[in-house]
């Protein structure tokens, strides 16, 4: 009946989607300033003078289903690249005025993933532009590849020319740097949000942001008052994606973020994630004050676990590690549920301050949330003594404690797990999933079993997860694992003579396959 329920709600929302502008697209990394500058045939520092509606064929680069386009006339302030034929010049941009007025459903996050861009007249920008071919005007560098409303359109924090020798990256870092002080709160927020993410490493495998930047530079910028933000960045709808952005060198601060660093820390699990990048998160230093501030205040117990959850891999920088191993302690034993929460997957990182007794202790927590990080943190520090522990939560009312217990079970040495996932093969919820643990170490040992699952013919509906424990345990080995267990089967036989092939048990395994052309030997 679930299952059906869940058809349903697909159904309805596609239905919903047919009556609507439908728009999905695979988001590419963003140029860097030194790519855009590369492509740019003129690259300026330009008051707009006006804007208005433009148009163009369907095959201009321009041209878009989702986005008008404008004519911008700019008079040219500072000229760091190329040459002009008039202080005063036009260019086609595409906006962000929609097309059309009927709503638009993003399969793909938000309006950011869309490439469409906003000039006020009377405002200065750094501009990267070139010229296209047959038309007097200029037009942006970013049109196809570019899909986030600061790539190539930088807001600059005056109208002053700049230095005809100044580097393109220096001088949008002065730019933005100068409209931090700004006592206008979209102004500071926009400089703030821009710098993050031209200091993203790639390294973190997104494709929003940009290597640009040192994140220590460009904390330093922000934080130049230690433990204070400016009065501009402080409004509590900043903080939230402030907070995500300066967390996001953590492996803490976000769901998939936890699920990719607990497979880092195994060996051979059965998984389709990609493991986290063993990046040191040392460039948070400038922020420290701020954030230990922040996780002791008196701000909402969400804030202040955001705060805490930032501070993944920080410990192999001495005055960090000091400084934040001093404040666990006090974090671990507040009363807020959320901020216990923050502090036990921290604690992963000091395990000289969570033993293997304290780590008991959050798997007693009254808080599910508690006991949800608690079960993983134990996976995040590979807490061996502990897996009799994770065993019994097994068994907890929440699913996601649960769920969580199981993936950190999964991230462990098989060697170190065997027993207790021999055990629970029969466990509705993980027991496949465990069978492929097992399996991808030693398919021989859970051979009866595997022929057991194998016989059953696979289909689609097999991988549809039928509570919410199962929904949380399939996001974090990022597979289906009736689908996988097969897979292995099949992978292990093809590694084998043909001849030993047809010898028990193998051929046992190989019937089990036979009749199911998607698996294949």
């Amino acid at each position: 009946m679930k299952i059906f329920a869940r058809f349903i709600y697909l159904i309805f929302i596609l239905l919903i989607a047919t009556q609507l502008q439908v728009h999905a697209m695979i988001m590419p990394y963003p140029y860097s300033i030194s790519e855009l500058a590369a492509d740019a045939s003129l690259l300026i520092k330009a008051k707009v003078l006006s804007t208005e509606p433009a148009s163009a064929p369907k095959n201009h680069p321009l041209s878009s289903p989702y986005w008008r386009i404008r004519k911008a006339k700019l008079q040219i302030i500072s000229l760091l690249k190329g040459k002009a034929q008039s202080s005063e010049i036009e260019m086609l941009y595409r906006s962000d005025i929609p097309l059309s007025d009927k709503a638009l459903v993003s399969f793909d996050a938000s309006a950011e993933n869309h490439a469409h861009f906003k000039l006020e007249v009377n405002k200065c920008y750094l501009l990267f532009l070139r010229q296209n071919k047959n038309e007097k005007s200029y037009i942006q560098t970013s049109t196809n590849f570019t899909m986030r409303s600061w790539e190539g359109f930088y807001r600059a924090g005056d109208c002053l020319p700049l230095n005809k020798e100044i580097k393109p990256d220096k001088a949008i870092f002065i730019e933005l740097i100068n409209q931090l002080k700004s006592h206008d709160p979209a102004t500071a927020q926009y400089a703030a949000k821009t710098l993050l993410k031209l200091s993203r490493d790639k390294n973190l495998l997104t494709s929003d942001g940009t290597n640009d930047f040192s994140r220590k530079s460009v904390l330093e910028g922000i934080f130049a008052n230690k433990d204070e933000l400016p009065k501009s960045l402080s409004s509590k709808e900043f903080l939230k994606p402030f907070l995500t952005e300066i967390g996001s060198y953590s492996p803490y601060s976000r769901d998939d973020f936890r699920t990719r660093f607990l497979w880092s820390k195994s060996t051979g699990s059965t998984h389709s994630w990609s493991e986290w990048p063993q990046i040191d998160n040392s460039s948070l230093e400038p922020a420290l004050p701020y954030l230990i501030k922040t996780a002791s205040s008196n701000q909402p117990g969400e804030i202040r676990s955001m705060a805490i959850l930032s501070l993944g891999l920080c410990q192999n920088n001495l005055n960090m590690s000091k400084t934040i191993s001093s404040k666990i302690e006090s974090w671990l034993s507040d009363k807020d549920d959320d901020v216990r929460a923050a502090a036990c997957a921290l604690s992963a990182d000091y395990p000289s301050i969570a033993s293997a007794n304290k780590q008991v202790k959050f798997l007693q927590d009254p808080s599910a949330k508690v006991r949800s990080m608690a079960a993983l943190s134990i996976g995040f520090a590979q807490t061996y003594s502990l897996i009799p522990q994770l065993e019994k939560m097994l068994g907890d009312h929440d699913a996601k404690v649960k769920a969580h217990s199981a993936l950190s079970l999964m991230s462990m040495p098989v060697d170190k797990t065997k027993h207790v996932l021999l055990t629970n093969l029969s466990n509705k919820e993980f027991g496949t999933g465990f069978l492929c643990r097992l399996a991808s170490k030693d398919p021989l040992l859970v051979q009866k079993q595997l022929v057991s699952e194998c016989s059953k013919k696979w289909t689609d509906e097999m991988g549809i997860p039928a509570n919410d424990a199962q929904i949380i345990f399939q996001n974090g080995i990022g597979t289906d694992p009736h689908y996988r267990v097969r897979i292995i089967v099949r992978d292990y036989l093809r590694s084998i003579p043909k001849e030993t092939r047809n010898t028990k048990p193998y051929s046992d395994l190989a019937a089990c396959l036979k009749e199911q052309p998607e698996f294949q030997i």
